[in-house]
């Protein structure tokens, strides 16, 4: 009953908080599969930035897309990405288990680093 009655204000708190532009900077493996799910079921703008080759599941970027409730973008560039960002996020560029790849992954993510320069682009 108490969620029927505040249940205008979840509209607008929801209207709020996904009427903006997420970008991801990173491998687009797990957390962007996660933020594509996300997307499928609640309209936002979703931005993932990653190196060729490391892209997101195509399947999952396309159900993204069919549902038609967010727009979904990929692309190899972080600066462009970023550009009006409201949310910028990143993890590790090596997960577990991937250890071994650190050397590796440290140089095909070259530039995919959010850092002072890479914020300045984004959104106020």
């Amino acid at each position: 009953m108490l969620l029927e009655y505040f249940s205008g204000y979840n509209d607008i708190i929801m209207a709020r908080v996904f009427a903006h532009q997420v970008v991801y900077v990173g491998d687009g493996n797990n957390i962007v599969h996660s933020w594509l799910l996300l997307a499928d079921v609640l309209p936002f703008h979703f931005v993932c930035a990653c190196p060729k080759g490391f892209e997101p599941d195509a399947h999952i970027v396309e159900m993204a897309r069919g549902a038609g409730i967010s727009k979904i973008e990929i692309t190899n560039s972080p600066r462009e990405a970023v550009k009006g960002a409201d949310v910028v996020y990143t993890d590790v560029w090596a997960s577990m288990g991937q250890k071994e790849e650190v050397d590796y992954r440290k140089q095909k993510f070259q530039g995919f680093t959010v850092d002072e320069t890479l914020m300045e682009i984004a959104g106020p």
